[in-house]
């Protein structure tokens, strides 16, 4: 990024990493100004960034961008406006959600797709995500992914491993919710 983007004798290190995080620190300096001008009891904003990590500056090779592993579909959500509740959450939410979102805000109708309104909807039981060979469907902590080539399913626990190391597919404890989220990647593979 330009100089002028970065805080005052902020050095950037060598390689792609450290200019990575210069670009998201640059990007702070670039959004700071556009929101100095909101008016904060009229306007609605909504901040959607990109999805996932790209594979050249991942702290984890293979698990990024373009994957349906969490290093590649996370996708930070912000939004501000009248009548909008001012807390954290961590609900299940899905970028088509902004769409049903921003058009109940204004009154109005979204487009036929997928999404839901988040206005008064704390998220999504599940939510299913396509990456480049793989597909995943998830409840808020539990995930399965498949390999779409070969059909090969791998099952975490986001909670107790959120850097999804240790497959317990078949585990029985999670019999229920593997067999449920294997019925929800089979119905969005028919369509």
């Amino acid at each position: 990024p330009p100089a002028a983007l970065l805080p005052a004798g902020y050095v950037i290190g060598p390689g792609n990493r450290a200019k990575y995080e210069a670009m998201i620190l640059a990007l702070d300096a670039t959004l700071g100004p556009i929101l100095d001008q909101v008016d904060w009891e009229n306007d609605l904003v909504a901040l959607v960034g990109d999805n996932g990590t790209p594979e050249q500056v991942t702290p984890v090779v293979g698990k990024s961008k373009t994957t349906c592993f969490e290093r590649g579909i996370h996708v930070p959500f912000f939004a501000s406006g009248p009548g909008l509740k001012v807390e954290d959450s961590y609900a299940l939410v899905h970028v088509v959600d902004v769409y049903s979102t921003l058009a109940e805000f204004w009154g109005t109708c979204a487009p036929a797709h997928d999404g839901i309104s988040l206005v008064d909807t704390p998220g999504h039981d599940w939510i299913v995500c396509s990456g480049a060979d793989d597909l995943m469907a998830r409840t808020g902590t539990v995930k399965l992914r498949r390999l779409i080539s070969t059909g090969d399913e791998q099952l975490f626990d986001l909670a107790v491993d959120p850097l999804e190391t240790v497959s317990l597919l078949e585990d029985p404890a999670y019999a229920a919710v593997e067999l449920k989220l294997r019925t929800v990647l089979d119905q969005f593979q028919a369509r």
